[in-house]
């Protein structure tokens, strides 16, 4: 009787470890790791340094799956298939590294979004925010949140989306990445305008995402907020308008067009015809869609009852 307990009770310690997954200990891969957030493309490079990454061990490879994506990602370079993503999901499902399943289930959720497969993006993104709970990871844990919120403002579920933005806020403001913060502002200051809310809340978190940008020396996202503010004003406060409207006009050369639109028509509104029908001309040289389209066709009727 007590040979057959201590059997079971082997039994029982050998399938738990068989149930643990081990990070890999390559050098070159853990160098990856270091440069992932601060030197994305320097991370990429030692990955794809390391020759024949798929006969590696299976944690090695695992590891090297999910950094190389994790890098694509943080490159905005074009992720054509989920399969190697894929290769990390299956490695750590389940298993001991919450970190490591919860990341790759959250890259997994973005690279569907980008397919426009919402629904599996959500359940790989609910999946990921389940496991990063179980760890500090506040950046990470943040930036699961704002891919849950941008899915259900996508889809128009808009008060839905604005807690999920909230909660990934507070996540960036406890792990002080101001960088993060300023574009969950810009997400929140965008869902009180879609929920017709006050134009002081849209100004409220609209303003600090512009001081949040400056500060960490984001433009890109600067310009953004600014112009964004520019189409919120364009029929409140034309001025105003007008300034932030242009400056994303020279910053965006690719939305040109789409600012341009707005631009005509407040030349209208101040008498300034000549511009407007400048702006008006550029507006219709551009690939525009649908709604891009009625705006187009706004700014001409208006342009042309003078």
């Amino acid at each position: 009787m007590k040979n057959s307990k201590f059997c079971c009770y082997l039994l029982f310690c050998l399938l738990l470890l068989s149930c643990r997954k081990h990070y890999t200990n390559n050098e070159t891969i853990l160098h990856a790791k270091t440069l992932l957030y601060s030197k994305p493309d320097s991370a990429q490079k030692l990955l794809l340094s390391v020759p024949q990454p798929g006969t590696l061990p299976k944690a090695d490879y695992a590891a090297w799956c999910l950094l190389y994506t994790h890098s694509q990602y943080k490159l905005y370079q074009n992720i054509k298939s989920d399969s190697l993503i894929r290769v990390a999901v299956n490695y750590y499902e389940g298993g001991n590294l919450p970190v490591e399943e919860g990341t790759a289930y959250y890259l997994l959720g973005c690279i569907l979004q980008s397919e426009a497969k919402n629904k599996e993006a959500m359940l790989a993104l609910k999946k990921a925010k389940d496991l990063l709970a179980k760890t500090k990871e506040a950046d990470l844990t943040g930036l699961v949140n704002f891919e849950i919120g941008c899915i259900y403002s996508n889809d128009e579920i808009f008060k839905q989306a604005l807690i999920a933005h909230k909660k990934a806020l507070n996540y960036f403001i406890r792990s002080k990445n101001q960088k993060y913060q300023a574009y969950a502002y810009r997400a929140i200051s965008d869902l009180y305008v879609r929920l017709h809310e006050s134009l002081d809340s849209f100004m409220l978190y609209s303003d600090i995402a512009l001081k949040s940008s400056i500060q960490v020396g984001d433009s890109g996202n600067y310009y953004s907020v600014l112009a964004q503010q520019g189409e919120i004003l364009y029929d409140r406060n034309p001025l105003r308008s007008k300034e932030c409207l242009l400056r994303g006009y020279h910053f965006f050369p690719n939305k040109q067009s789409y600012y341009a639109a707005y631009l005509s028509y407040i030349y209208s509104k101040l008498n300034k015809q000549d511009s407007a029908k400048y702006y008006l001309k550029v507006a219709f040289t551009g690939v525009a869609d649908r709604n891009e389209m009625g705006l187009k066709y706004l700014a001409a009727a208006y342009v042309n009852k003078y």
